[in-house]
């Protein structure tokens, strides 16, 4: 007879949270945060493809320089996003007319949908923007969901990048506000994160 699914008590989510600060905790450095990052952000969505790229110079650049996007074109989905001041996604963007290969994919990776999430302090200055592609062959796509998941863990995805960082990035600011706060690192306790540190830690225990 299989066994019933076990449910977590909230003990067990609070220690699960625990862990999940912890973790952040260890990133010493940006590169070690964009690698916890793309763990993260894969079990989530469908995407294979992660990069969090961060301004500086009039750019868009990854910790490792694996990528560089330019920032403030005429049009493109990552500078729409940051105008707009949300997330955007499109899961065929030879069909996307707000698609510029140039802009949004200079590494010319072979991507079929593309999920642009920017990253604001409380004061609407951007301090990073997620870029997360699925490939031709990947038949899944992004969903709705997909950035109000993202959204519940920004939060100490945030002050951590902000630790890190100590103020060096450049600032741009987004010309509509963002619908969610980064006021108080309480605002992240919520049964939206819990299930997302659920699924994070079931994906752990799979490796």
């Amino acid at each position: 007879m299989p066994k019933a699914k076990h449910e977590s008590t909230v003990g067990e989510m609070e220690e699960s949270l625990k862990k999940f600060r912890q973790e952040l905790q260890e990133c010493k450095d940006l590169s070690s945060l964009q690698t916890f990052l793309i763990q993260i952000v894969q079990h989530l969505t469908p995407a294979e493809s992660i990069r969090l790229l961060l301004p500086k110079n009039g750019k868009l650049s990854d910790p490792d320089g694996e990528m560089t996007l330019p920032c403030d074109t005429d049009e493109s989905l990552v500078q729409m996003a940051i105008d707009q001041g949300e997330a955007l996604l499109t899961n065929d963007v030879r069909r996307d007319g707000s698609y510029d290969a140039k802009s949004d994919n200079p590494g010319n990776y072979p991507l079929k949908s593309l999920l642009i999430y920017p990253f604001f302090q409380s004061d609407q200055t951007l301090i990073a923007v997620l870029w997360a592609a699925i490939p031709l062959k990947n038949l899944n796509q992004f969903v709705s969901q997909d950035p109000e998941h993202l959204q519940s863990i920004a939060q100490p995805l945030l002050q951590c990048l902000a630790q890190l960082e100590g103020g060096q990035s450049d600032s741009f600011t987004a010309d509509e506000p963002v619908s969610s706060s980064t006021d108080s690192i309480g605002a992240t306790d919520t049964p939206a994160l819990m299930d997302v540190i659920k699924s994070w830690l079931s994906g752990l225990k799979k490796q």
